[in-house]
């Protein structure tokens, strides 16, 4: 997240530390929700990656307005914000899926039955 964030700073036009700040702290929150929630089942992990690519945006405005960016957060931005991270999470079972298969566990060794 702080790579990304950096990457995103340096190539956006908000205030330098803003996308790396709200991405690093919004991975550190997950990072501390995770282990208490049931990642097996689908949906909680639809809803989980939702409730990151929501907040992550709004945080980014929080912070850009504090320290004194000219955007202004108004309806239409949210609703593309809410638009955007309901796109995004409806993308992820097909992403799901292909790094379970590209990345999944697989058997390096065979077990063979000694005795028959």
């Amino acid at each position: 997240a702080v790579l990304v964030g950096l990457l995103r700073d340096l190539a956006g036009s908000l205030p330098f530390g803003v996308e790396t700040l709200a991405l690093s702290s919004s991975s550190w929150v997950l990072r501390l929700l995770v282990p208490k929630i049931e990642r097996g089942f689908l949906f909680v992990r639809l809803l989980t990656a939702f409730i990151f690519l929501a907040t992550v945006p709004f945080m980014i405005a929080g912070l850009s307005g504090v320290l004194g960016s000219p955007k202004v957060l108004g309806g239409p931005q949210v609703g593309m914000m809410i638009g955007s991270a309901i796109l995004s999470t409806a993308v992820l079972p097909l992403f799901f899926y292909l790094t379970g298969r590209w990345f999944g566990e697989r058997g390096v060794l065979k077990q063979y039955e000694l005795f028959g």
